[in-house]
C-alpha cells in the first residue's frame, strides 16, 4: 500500500505538524470511480491553493448508497491507490460516511474544495469547514469530463459495435446460405464437414458463424476439430 493512504487517525497528526508550520492544508473529497482527466485537472488546481493536498475517497458502500448498487466500477483500495500515484496528490483516505462533515470537522483543513458544478450554498460541508475558521472553495469543474459521461460513451460505443457485428455475421450467414443451400442439401455429412473447414481455412466465417453452421448443416462432431 502507498506510503501516502493513511486512516483518519494519522491524518490528523500530520495536518496538525502541518499547520504548526505555517503550511496551508487543503482537502477534497468523492468517489472517483474510473479516474479520468477531470478529475486530474481539477485536483491539480486544489493542490495549487495550499501546500498539503488531502483526498478523500467514498468508501465501496457509500458510493453504492449515492450512486446505486452498480457502482463502484473500482473497488476502494485501487481507488486510493491510483490516487497515491498522483504527483498533485499527498494524502489519501477512505471514509465510510454519506458526507465528509465528520472527517471535516476532526481535520480541520485550512481550505476545502468541492469538484463538479456545485454552487456554495448547496454544499451541506460548508457550515462544518466555517465553524473552524476554513473556507470552502468550489468552480473546479471540467465540463464533459466525469464519471458518468464516461461511462455513457463507453455503453453507447459498445452496443453499437455489438449490433453492427450481429448485422454483418447475419448477412454473412445468409450470403452462404445462398451460395451452398443446393450443394448441401444433396451431399453427405463429410462434404459439408470439408466445406466448412475449407470456409474457414479461407477465413470467410468467424468461429461464431462456423458454429452456427455446423448446427444449421447437422453436423454432429465438434466444428472446432473439423
Amino acid at each position: 500500500m502507498s506510503q501516502k493512504i493513511h486512516n483518519r487517525k494519522e491524518l490528523v497528526e500530520i495536518v496538525r505538524h502541518a499547520q504548526s508550520e505555517g503550511k496551508k492544508v487543503v482537502t477534497t473529497n468523492g468517489c472517483f470511480d474510473v479516474l479520468h482527466v477531470g478529475h486530474v485537472r481539477y485536483l491539480q488546481g486544489a493542490r495549487n491553493l495550499g501546500d498539503m493536498l488531502i483526498v478523500a475517497v467514498n468508501s465501496d458502500s457509500s458510493v453504492r448508497a449515492l450512486k446505486g448498487e452498480l457502482r463502484p466500477l473500482v473497488p476502494e483500495d485501487e481507488r486510493a491507490e491510483m490516487l497515491a500515484a498522483l504527483e498533485c496528490v499527498d494524502y489519501v483516505t477512505i471514509f465510510s460516511e454519506l458526507d465528509p462533515i465528520a472527517l471535516l470537522l476532526e481535520l480541520k483543513p485550512d481550505i476545502h474544495v468541492k469538484g463538479g458544478d456545485y454552487k456554495l450554498e448547496q454544499l451541506i460541508e460548508r457550515e462544518a469547514v466555517e465553524s473552524y475558521g476554513g473556507k470552502v472553495v468550489v468552480g473546479f469543474n471540467v465540463p464533459g469530463k466525469s464519471t458518468t459521461d464516461l461511462i455513457k460513451t463507453i455503453v453507447e460505443r459498445y452496443s453499437n459495435k455489438s449490433r453492427e457485428s450481429k448485422i454483418e455475421t447475419n448477412d454473412k450467414l445468409e450470403q452462404i446460405r445462398r451460395r451452398y443451400l443446393k450443394k448441401i442439401s444433396e451431399q453427405p455429412e463429410g462434404y459439408r464437414q470439408q466445406l466448412v473447414a475449407s470456409l474457414r481455412d479461407k477465413r470467410e466465417i468467424s468461429p461464431e458463424l462456423q458454429e452456427q453452421l455446423a448446427l444449421e448443416w447437422g453436423l454432429k462432431e465438434d466444428v472446432s476439430d473439423i
